[in-house]
């Protein structure tokens, strides 16, 4: 054989070698070329299995026995942007897992038994847009876990066991869109934990058993509009509200809320809709909703309120305040078109 003709063959040798190896599947999992999609769903599987294909973009790992993900179960996979672990005996992710996976967008982790977050699981993931990570053990998120990522925009960490969150956890996140840290154990939000700039327009913290928010804790969310706070253990708002100037929808259903002061809403001049409802509010100051001219719908249903002499905004449109003490209906706005009063002592109809 010549050496012209045998150089090609072995090329061709080659390249058979490597398009069989970049395209090979576990025998654990089903592997779709089309999407280049690996799904190792195998119910006595307990680890990431080895030999998934180079170019995969999203692997699947659901209802398995796997319990640690460690550093370099995922080397090999350069091009991994979705990881969906949910379902699985998760208990631990180690740090340094993701130093292979650095175009990673979305990682679903939920349904597991993670405990911890350890600080820089999350390092070199500058592309990561969404982590998932509901239904866990997680107790506490430390400083730093999801600062400075700066393409983040979910964080989903509802329905776990965290009791606290350390400053800076959120720090420097500023394409942030939905914080979601409802259903959980959370005591306080103190200042400095979610650090600036943040660009999230949601940030749900209910079901908690928040009782203080610190006063600059909420300052860096320039774009929320959406804040929920429902079913916690909060007495006062006092300055909390300061800086959402872009507020459009609070809830603060079933707190422990006594009074709304003339300052309590200052600078939050887009809110539209106000649900206080089930707290001990006894008192509304006359000057309480002054400022805030787009206000549309305010719900104070159950409350204690024996009168209500604050100056209703000119635009309102629902006003409920079923289940109070009122014995007289309150001066309104000449724009209402929806009034609750049921359930109050009225005594006149003046």
């Amino acid at each position: 054989m010549t050496t012209r003709s045998w150089v090609p063959a072995i090329l061709v040798m080659v390249a058979a070698v490597v398009v069989q190896s970049t395209h090979a599947c576990p025998d654990e999992c089903q592997c779709f070329k089309d999407v280049s999609s690996v799904h190792c769903n195998a119910p006595d599987l307990d680890h990431i299995p080895q030999g998934i294909p180079e170019n995969t973009t999203l692997l699947q790992m659901q209802g398995t026995k796997l319990a640690i993900v460690r550093k370099g179960d995922l080397k090999g996979l350069p091009l991994l942007r979705s990881l969906y672990l949910f379902g699985n005996r998760l208990q631990r992710i180690e740090v340094g897992v993701f130093d292979d996976t650095p175009t990673l967008v979305d990682l679903e982790a939920g349904g597991n038994q993670i405990s911890e977050l350890p600080a820089g699981v999350f390092r070199g993931l500058d592309k990561l847009k969404e982590v998932h990570l509901s239904l866990n053990n997680i107790t506490d998120i430390p400083a730093g876990v999801f600062s400075s990522r700066p393409n983040l925009q979910v964080v989903d960490l509802q329905k776990n066991r965290i009791m606290s969150i350390q400053p800076g956890a959120f720090a420097n996140m500023p394409n942030s869109d939905v914080f979601e840290l409802s259903d959980n154990n959370i005591g306080d939000i103190k200042d400095g934990v979610f650090q600036g700039p943040q660009g999230a327009i949601h940030l749900m913290l209910g079901n908690n058993n928040i009782s203080v928010i610190e006063p600059t804790a909420l300052r860096a969310f320039k774009n929320l509009t959406l804040l929920s706070l429902d079913n916690n253990n909060i007495l006062a708002i006092g300055s909390v509200l300061h800086s959402l100037e872009n507020l459009d929808v609070l809830s603060a259903v079933n707190n422990k809320l006594t009074k709304i002061s003339d300052t309590d809403f200052t600078g939050c001049e887009k809110l539209r809709m106000l649900d206080l409802s089930g707290n001990q509010i006894s008192a509304v100051s006359q000057n309480a909703f002054k400022h805030l001219p787009d206000l549309q719908e305010i719900i104070l249903s159950n409350n204690n309120l024996n009168q209500m002499k604050a100056q209703l905004p000119l635009v309102l449109k629902k006003l409920n305040i079923q289940q109070n003490l009122l014995m007289e209906i309150p001066p309104l706005p000449s724009g209402i078109v929806e009034l609750d009063m049921s359930y109050n002592p009225i005594e006149s109809l003046k």
